[in-house]
């Protein structure tokens, strides 16, 4: 838990510049996005290009090829556009919520906020949707378990936000 206190601190003193690990991971999606497009524009110039012929001995090959480019160059197109994973985390017992994303095993705190601080909760059967102070946008949570809902909505409660 103190790593996690540690990280969110340093990312609050440091908040005007860009985390290098979201800037190089930016930066790699977009490349990834730009391969992708280019193998697949490669798929189809096998069929366009100036001079490409459509003789029978190289239509296969050709058929073979254009498949793998436009396959390998769609997948690359779409990975590159899939979210890091993130979840919310609600600590009850210390009245928090946090915002937290996930690569692999490394957790990161993106946001990290008090029931106290909270600006306003809107309760929908089991659906939650909490905002802070400021009116930005933190979570929508929706809860399968009856009985999680309402603890969380007596947490809230207790915290006078709900």
């Amino acid at each position: 838990m103190s790593m996690m206190t540690d990280n969110f601190n340093k990312s609050q003193q440091m908040s005007n510049f860009p985390d290098p690990s979201e800037t190089m991971q930016g930066l790699a999606k977009r490349a990834q996005i730009f391969v992708g497009g280019a193998l697949f524009a490669a798929a189809f110039a096998l069929w366009l290009a100036p001079g490409a012929t459509w003789a029978a001995e190289v239509i296969g090959t050709k058929v073979v090829l254009s498949m793998i480019l436009g396959f390998i160059g769609l997948g690359l197109v779409q990975s590159g556009f899939t979210p890091t994973r993130r979840e919310i985390e609600i600590d009850s017992e210390a009245g928090e919520i946090r915002v937290m994303r996930y690569q692999g095993k490394q957790a990161k705190v993106l946001r990290r906020c008090a029931f106290e601080d909270l600006g306003s909760v809107h309760r929908d059967g089991t659906v939650i949707r909490i905002w802070d102070a400021s009116g930005a946008f933190i979570a929508d949570i929706g809860l399968e378990d009856v009985q999680t809902s309402r603890d969380l909505a007596d947490a809230l409660a207790a915290a006078g936000e709900c």
